[in-house]
């Protein structure tokens, strides 16, 4: 969080402008329970706002739901979550509570409610705990002038900077506060910056005034400025400086255990009965997506958009918008439920001008609707209707129809591919498993890159898991492709490297039903509009 408020200030002033209305933005306090082995758990109590980039600010039972299950999904690093409550707060911010199991802290992040990050480390014998600050990873450091005349002149203008970016860093920063405190297993060590409780708990507590003020000493500190660069859109990356005008001192921020000791709770006891309570706040919450569509028609259907594509002189290869001649519609058609998928087998069927005329394409290609995006809840779909050039004499359409086809599921279910190692070459013993190739993350930051062949329809999958040892995994898709022998080939990716002795278990999206419905759309203009009015 750190980096991310302090760098790319520009795209951070909707955000900025939020905070301020609601006078702070979040206050977090979590406490964490950690193992030899690297499981924990957190339980987190946060305040924390709603942001609408509409601007719009409803406050309901379904707003609230909505928020809270958002919040869930992007919670990066928790398997599941239990004891969870949330509510309206009197000043419009939400109030969440609730416990998260994690088997590595480290990937644990969530989103907009802190400011810290940690780490764990542990051989099983000894271990340290550290923290860092949130970071984007992409900041770049600041030339400066090697001449002292220059560089004072550079100083001048960046502190001249800080001031005018401070009024919105304290309109970012000003009402956030976030405590962590820890329980530790084992004998403690050396401890670093870290306040120990006297019940040997260690804990941090960063204020966003702390923040402003640590950024401010540095910037009218000559000696770190004639060495360090003030840049707007990037925060200072000198760790060192930060934590002595943080904490007091240059160390990191870091805590030690010299020995461990029994792990201090059953996490696959927890964590399974986490994962049944969070079927059931799945449920609470309600569903992100409505309830599946059986087949019903269209409850409503509009022209979102027209392309018209003139043929231009035959003597240049020059083309509008570089798209073939032709006339498009793109239509916003509402599903009386929610969809898994549509394929490339919807058509169009019926395309005729008010003259009679025919603007059927005459290939298959061009008939069939591609690539058409549906809603965050899968509940609309907009898709393109594509059409031969209208004739003059045209002025409206009398008619434009086809199908569209899409699949619905009725739950999901876990498949142990059955891999005995995860190395190339290697067959599983499900869903004629197949991995193709393991290679190198293209960031080349020890991440790792695999494709695997599934037996599968390419909506079938829902998900590739990762088993790790006590760790699960879910794996970034980059891509997919499909073959005339009823295989897919798809690519994943681990943020953390493939281990060979892993195992992967594929989610795939059970009860699967494909249905085929009509759509028509009468005596419309040449905008899209209804003919006549």
């Amino acid at each position: 969080m750190f980096h991310k408020i302090f760098g790319k200030l520009g795209a951070s002033v909707l955000i900025s402008l939020v905070c301020v209305a609601l006078s702070s933005c979040f206050e977090t306090e979590q406490e964490f329970t950690l193992n030899p082995d690297g499981t924990g758990k957190m339980t987190i109590n946060s305040v924390f706002p709603s942001i609408s980039l509409d601007g719009k600010k409803t406050q309901n039972d379904a707003s609230l739901q909505k928020a809270v299950a958002n919040f869930l999904e992007q919670s990066k690093g928790i398997e599941a979550w239990r004891d969870v409550s949330y509510a309206w707060g009197e000043d419009g911010r939400i109030k969440f509570k609730g416990t998260g199991y994690f088997s590595d802290l480290s990937a644990v992040e969530l989103q907009n409610v802190g400011m810290m990050a940690f780490a764990w480390k542990s051989d099983g014998k000894t271990g340290q705990l550290t923290m860092d600050f949130k970071s984007d990873g992409d900041e770049e450091e600041k030339a400066i002038a090697s001449d002292p005349v220059e560089r004072a002149k550079e100083i001048k203008a960046e502190r001249a900077q800080f001031q005018q970016s401070k009024p919105m860093l304290l309109g970012i920063l000003s009402g956030m506060k976030h405590t962590a405190t820890f329980k530790l297993p084992g004998k403690a060590g050396k401890t670093e910056n870290f306040v120990t409780a006297a019940d040997g708990r260690v804990g941090l507590k960063i204020t966003g005034a702390k923040l402003i003020e640590a950024m401010e000493k540095l910037v009218n500190d000559d000696a770190w400025m004639a060495k360090n660069a003030f840049d707007a859109q990037n925060a200072p990356t000198d760790m060192e400086a930060i934590s002595e005008s943080l904490f007091g001192s240059k160390a990191p921020v870091a805590a030690q255990r010299v020995s461990m000791a029994a792990p201090l709770f059953d996490y696959a006891k927890e964590l399974a009965a986490a994962r049944i309570e969070m079927t059931k706040l799945q449920e609470k919450l309600g569903p992100q997506f409505a309830p599946a569509a059986a087949g019903q028609p269209f409850e409503s259907l509009e022209v979102a958009g027209v392309r018209l594509i003139r043929k231009v002189s035959d003597d240049t290869d020059l083309r509008a918008f570089n798209y073939e001649p032709g006339f498009t519609l793109s239509v916003l058609g509402k599903f009386s439920g929610s969809v898994l998928s549509v394929t490339d087998k919807s058509e169009v069927l019926k395309a005729i001008g008010d003259d009679g005329s025919d603007l059927l394409p005459g290939s298959d290609f061009n008939r069939r609707i591609s690539f058409p995006t549906l809603s965050e809840d899968r509940s609309a779909v907009l898709f393109e209707v594509r059409m031969l050039e209208p004739f003059e004499t045209v002025k409206s359409l009398r008619e434009v129809s086809g199908t569209i086809q899409y699949v619905v599921s009725s739950g999901t279910m876990e498949v142990d591919l059955g891999f005995v190692s995860l190395k190339a070459g290697a067959s599983g013993k499900a869903l004629d498993a197949k991995i193709k190739e393991i290679k190198n993350g293209w960031k080349d930051d020890g991440s790792k890159q695999m494709e695997i062949e599934l037996s599968v329809d390419t909506e079938a999958i829902k998900e590739l898991i990762l088993i790790d040892g006590a760790k699960r995994i879910v794996m970034e898709r980059r891509g997919s492709s499909s073959f005339g022998n009823g295989s897919v080939s798809y690519t994943y990716e681990a943020e953390k490297g493939i281990p060979e002795s892993g195992k992967l278990i594929a989610v795939l999206h059970d009860g699967l039903k494909t249905y085929d419905i009509p759509f028509k759309l009468e005596n419309l203009t040449l905008l899209g509009t209804p003919a006549g009015k």
